[in-house]
């Protein structure tokens, strides 16, 4: 595969640039260093190989694509404690924008390619909330996180679902940042733990990793509310 092609082309180059130079051998600090790359670029591509190897022979189940963070609580592993290698491509757009046939596609791609991970925003930054989806469709009635417009989320759904049958991970964003940042925004505490619970029960037993983000920083003890509702309430649905 390209991403496999990748690896082998870096450890090529480094092997050589590392050895075709006595001046570099001269040099402890460079040769230390290429030597610590190399280190690094091979376990990456061993831990790829497996997770690879993985997605081709198995299929996923619940219990399968389960991950938990590790006990260092510096990674994330998969429910029989194997690594988990995070390799994600940036779709925020990806349930507004594209159809069926579009995102089938574009994941055909990604998987093709040994991408683990598609990140993206159920609410989206451009228009999010008042640009319909290829199918006419608005993610809320009204512009009310309370009120998901059902037939929004089964374009979502599908996505998702094409998604574990190509044996990727979703990492989910609920909402780009604009949409709780206060003065503009659609959210308050009570109708994120609305939007929060809903998204939980609807996709716990899916390929989901969980991401707060938007490009906005929490400025006021409101925002900060906002995001720790919606976080707790997909948390407690999870555990449920």
């Amino acid at each position: 595969s390209s991403m496999e092609a990748a690896f082998g082309g870096l450890i090529t180059a480094a092997n050589f640039n590392a050895g075709s130079s006595l001046m570099w051998h001269q040099i402890p600090m460079v040769t230390a260093a290429t030597d610590v790359f190399l280190t690094l670029l091979s376990r990456l591509y061993i831990l790829y190989s497996e997770q690879k190897k993985r997605r081709e022979t198995t299929t996923m189940t619940i219990t399968q694509h389960r991950l938990q963070v590790t006990p260092n609580r510096r990674f994330l592993q998969h429910a029989d404690g194997t690594p988990f290698f995070y390799l994600g491509d940036t779709a925020w757009e990806l349930f507004h924008r594209l159809n069926r046939e579009e995102a089938t596609l574009y994941l055909s791609n990604r998987a093709q390619k040994g991408f683990t991970v598609i990140q993206a925003v159920v609410l989206a930054q451009l228009g999010g909330l008042t640009v319909p989806n290829p199918y006419g469709d608005l993610p809320l009635v009204k512009g009310n996180p309370a009120q998901p417009n059902e037939a929004y989320f089964r374009h979502v759904d599908f996505i998702v679902k094409k998604a574990e049958e190509l044996g990727l991970y979703v990492g989910m964003l609920p909402t780009w940042g604009s949409h709780w940042a206060l003065g503009k925004a659609a959210f308050n505490p009570t109708n994120a733990r609305q939007y929060g619970k809903f998204l939980g029960q609807r996709y716990k037993d899916k390929p989901i990793i969980w991401i707060l983000g938007g490009d906005r920083s929490v400025t006021n003890d409101d925002e900060r509310a906002i995001g720790n509702t919606k976080r707790r309430t997909r948390v407690e649905t999870n555990a449920a």
